[in-house]
């Protein structure tokens, strides 16, 4: 083996393992992105189970969903339990619901492809995730005879506070997970990511 030889493996190989930690650098720049959205707190039962324990934790973001003034402004709250490696496991957003009022609202289903960012229906829908988050194993509907709803108790203009409870059923052809998932006893309070138009 030459010495030129050796040298270029060996520049080689220095080069790959820069390339490779440079993307991971990068990959947890945008894992940690992701993340810090998630500023505030929140818990809930899971089907009788706290979703905050054995190494779980419920994240909560708020965020603006439209709005042309403070008293149009609409928004939602999208809730993910992970494991403490921040895998995924379940994720549920609820929205639109008037940002800046207290009250209790109904939570209706709605099919995901019928889903329009216009619309002031408020809906929820619920995905279950395996593996290191990334793997959709299970996808979940509002059922609608149940009382679901989201409750906002108090509100500023960068914070919100609530309640909610909701049942999903498991749609098909999804086979892991439970047939029905019922969130109750939820609490959360979370910052509001505001649009500039109304800071």
């Amino acid at each position: 083996m030459t010495m030129s030889f050796m040298k270029a493996t060996f520049l080689l190989s220095v080069s790959l393992v820069l390339v490779c930690t440079s993307c991971e650098k990068e990959e947890l720049a945008g894992f940690d992105e992701y993340w810090n959205q998630f500023q505030g707190d929140a818990s809930a039962l899971l089907n009788g189970v706290p979703a905050n324990q054995n190494n779980h934790r419920l994240w909560v973001r708020g965020e603006l969903y439209k709005a042309n003034d403070w008293d149009s402004a609409m928004g939602s709250v999208f809730l993910v339990r992970a494991n403490r490696a921040r895998e995924k496991r379940e994720s549920f957003g609820i929205g639109p619901f008037p940002l800046y009022r207290t009250g209790r609202y109904k939570i209706n289903r709605v099919e995901i492809r019928n889903i329009d960012p216009s619309s002031k229906l408020l809906a929820s829908t619920m995905s279950l995730s395996a593996a290191d988050g990334d793997a959709l194993v299970g996808f979940y509907y509002v059922v609608p005879t149940e009382d679901n709803y989201i409750n906002i108790t108090r509100f500023d203009r960068e914070e919100i506070h609530g309640t909610f409870r909701i049942t999903f059923a498991k749609s098909e052809p999804f086979r892991l997970g439970a047939d029905t998932v019922r969130i109750t006893d939820g609490v959360f309070r979370t910052k509001i990511t505001l649009g500039t138009e109304l800071r």
